[in-house]
């Protein structure tokens, strides 16, 4: 086993603190969380927070890391590293689940389970016990033993996650029962405050506020494109010819930036399946989506779901409203940058006409998204049959029965460049989508008080 995943990862230059976030771990006059939360979608600092949060506490409490990947989804290899990272903490624990992890025949998870937690009952003060990266883990039978776990965990036994989906566990039971602690997208975005110091402090720019207030706005805090913004500023303020604009770089810088693109590609994109790729390319154009306008963008019958499914993979979705009717992206999506990002060439588009149910080819194109190559807007002849589709454009009334459902309402509008006027996202198609869900603006803080039972 790789000895440097069961230590807590040390930081190889200055962190920015963020006090407003870690101490929302210890909460109720000190009480400690069942489960621990952070989930938000690639580059939003998660196994960041996690360690200095953990950093932090390490002097109070004993501190187990488990940094999981993809070999970690089979249950045998999870359960050893896991007592192996709670070894690290406590080396008397886990001996005899161990023991019968190794022992010959197949050893019912229970009796490992109930070994390691009798194990972990006994001990005095509190324990973290830290998963980093559960979303590689796809193994059903791992779920259930987390699962397991967790209902099973003594009072003094915290286990904290770090991933980008929602995990497959009882989540919904341990809100209602106050046990459950979550950092979402929304809490990890970097303040005004925050971006400062790490634009000027950590990153060594000196940016006048008002540059700093202007890659905050266009990155809309994501931890990852401040960093990859402020890389290319340093190149651009230290430009050996004397040209270096760092202020045009910083009002130019968008979505489509080549290390913003990389990077959602080789983090994001590239981990989807053909068919999730396939769905974003196809509602790119959408500000703000439901499942019916969606289904009428790519031919399928799936809009609702795939859009739900989306959402629980933090992928750059969030719900408008407590029903799940209406999305939007958020700030540099992948949806935004699908003519380049999608398939890999910026010069592919798709139309903004809805695709006729028989599949037969549309007669109009629109242009994607204003500040990439896609096709020239040309249009043909605009079909006279009330039966042949159209174009959709921002105050069509064809639009209306999708009015209330999911959106892209993009964030970062001057990043991703926003739609076309005859595009959904004009300043007419605003009406009836208060509600459901939208790409871009940033959605509510999930952080919750609990309290533990």
């Amino acid at each position: 086993m790789l000895g440097t995943k069961l230590h807590l990862p040390s930081p190889r230059r200055r962190l920015v603190q963020r006090a407003r976030l870690t101490d929302h771990f210890r909460v109720n006059g000190g009480e400690w969380p069942r489960l621990a939360l952070v989930a938000a979608p690639a580059g939003f600092g998660k196994t960041t927070l996690l360690a200095q949060w953990l950093a932090a506490e390490s002097s109070k409490c004993r501190v187990a890391w488990l940094a999981l990947d993809s070999g970690d989804a089979d249950l045998r290899v999870f359960l050893t590293h896991l007592v192996a990272a709670i070894q690290t903490a406590e080396p008397e624990v886990g001996v005899d689940a161990l023991a019968l992890l190794e022992a010959a025949g197949a050893t019912p998870t229970d009796a490992v389970l109930v070994s390691l937690i009798n194990d972990l009952d006994v001990l005095a003060g509190p324990t973290v016990v830290a998963l980093d990266d559960y979303h590689v883990i796809d193994d059903a039978a791992v779920h259930e033993a987390v699962t397991f776990l967790l209902d099973s965990l003594p009072p003094q036994v915290t286990l904290a996650m770090s991933t980008r989906a929602d995990p497959p566990l009882p989540l919904s039971r341990l809100r209602a029962r106050g046990e459950l602690v979550e950092v979402r997208a929304a809490d990890l975005r970097f303040t005004s405050d925050e971006a400062e110091v790490f634009l000027n402090a950590v990153m060594g720019l000196q940016l006048e506020p008002a540059l700093v207030a202007a890659l905050e706005a266009r990155t809309e805090g994501w931890a990852a494109g401040l960093q990859l913004a402020a890389l290319s500023a340093r190149s651009h303020a230290g430009a050996a010819d004397g040209s270096g604009d760092v202020a045009g770089f910083v009002e130019a810088f968008s979505g489509t930036h080549r290390f913003v693109l990389d990077y959602l590609v080789e983090e994001v994109l590239g981990a989807q399946p053909d068919e999730v790729r396939e769905f974003l390319l196809e509602t790119s154009v959408l500000d703000r989506l439901t499942g019916g306008l969606c289904d009428a963008m790519t031919g399928r019958s799936d809009g609702h779901a795939m859009l739900e499914t989306l959402e629980r993979g933090n992928l750059f979705v969030a719900p408008l409203d407590d029903e799940r009717r209406c999305t939007a992206t958020t700030t540099c999506s992948p949806t935004h940058c699908a003519p380049v990002s999608l398939r890999g060439t910026p010069t592919e588009s798709v139309s903004c006409t809805p695709r006729p149910a028989d599949g037969s080819p549309t007669t109009g194109c629109w242009p994607m998204l204003s500040g990439t190559r896609s096709r020239a807007a040309t249009t043909n002849t605009p079909p006279t049959s009330s039966s042949s589709p159209s174009p959709i454009c921002a105050d069509d009334a064809r639009i209306a029965p999708f009015a209330t459902g999911w959106s892209r309402c993009p964030t970062m509008s001057s990043v991703a460049g926003r739609c076309s006027p005859c595009s959904w996202g004009g300043a007419g198609s605003r009406r009836g989508t208060s509600t459901g869900w939208r790409r871009g603006s940033t959605p509510r803080s999930r952080l919750s008080k609990p309290h533990r039972h």
